[in-house]
């Protein structure tokens, strides 16, 4: 298995480089409408529409608190199996 993964990354990074030159400009159309919006939000604008809006906020905020919640009740659950053969 290790071999065959030695294999696929010499070739992926042996057609990498000679990529770069021949795909150097990009294609004259777009390839569907959606990338073709000049009216894109930059990231900073959009953290802080995030931040600032008390309902973008709340979500945030009940999203973090769900998944970090439910990560460490898997993790506590994890190590309380790895006594019966969990793997």
């Amino acid at each position: 298995m290790s071999e065959y993964l030695l294999i696929t990354a010499i070739a992926l990074s042996a057609s990498f480089i000679p990529g770069l030159f021949i795909f150097k400009d990009k294609p004259t159309t777009h390839a569907n409408q959606s990338s073709d919006n000049k009216d894109k939000i930059d990231v900073l604008q959009t953290c802080k529409l995030i931040l600032t809006t008390p309902h973008n906020l709340l979500i945030t905020t009940s999203l973090s608190l769900f998944l970090g919640i439910s990560w460490t009740l898997i993790s506590v659950i994890d190590i309380l199996l790895d006594d019966y053969g969990n793997e």
